[in-house]
């Protein structure tokens, strides 16, 4: 090791106090400034990243105050729901106007079959029979008239 860990926590509670927001402090930012704290090579630390992630862990529980910790294991309690319960799912702020994402109508202006599965299943047919009756696609580009008729691709795609 090429600290002890006390020295190394010492220096690692100097370097998260002196941080205003932790959640833009990463355990690589803690573990370079603790190299140049330390005196050592950038890098020389690398192996020792499991260490300095437990001991800054350590001293993120050492400064959190009891009543902020209490707090959290309450909120942990109540977020756990009862065994084979499932939790109920949380309206979020723009759900509570329960419009739909999006909206979808037929050229006739009907709305959109909300059972398409059950619709596709019914209408199953086997690749002979669309080869044999399928539908010719006939599109009108800019006056030129185009025609498909139902074949098999390379791929043993239909279409």
């Amino acid at each position: 090791m090429a600290a002890d860990r006390a020295t190394m926590k010492g220096h690692i509670a100097k370097i998260i106090e002196g941080v205003p927001n932790l959640e833009e402090l990463s355990a690589k930012q803690v573990r370079e400034q603790l190299e140049q704290k330390l005196g050592l090579e950038q890098g020389s630390l690398k192996s020792e990243k499991a260490t300095i992630s437990e001991i800054i862990d350590e001293v993120l529980d050492e400064q959190k105050p009891e009543s902020e910790a209490e707090e959290e294991e309450e909120e942990e309690e109540e977020k756990k729901p009862a065994k084979g319960k499932k939790r109920p799912a949380e309206a979020s702020p723009e759900d509570t106007g329960k419009q739909p994402k999006s909206t979808c109508r037929t050229k006739s202006g009907d709305e959109a079959p909300k059972n398409v599965k059950k619709i596709q299943e019914s209408m199953k047919m086997t690749s002979a029979k669309f080869l044999r009756d399928g539908p010719t696609l006939k599109i009108d580009l800019c006056g030129n008239e185009l025609e498909g008729p139902p074949r098999t691709f390379s791929s043993g795609n239909k279409g």
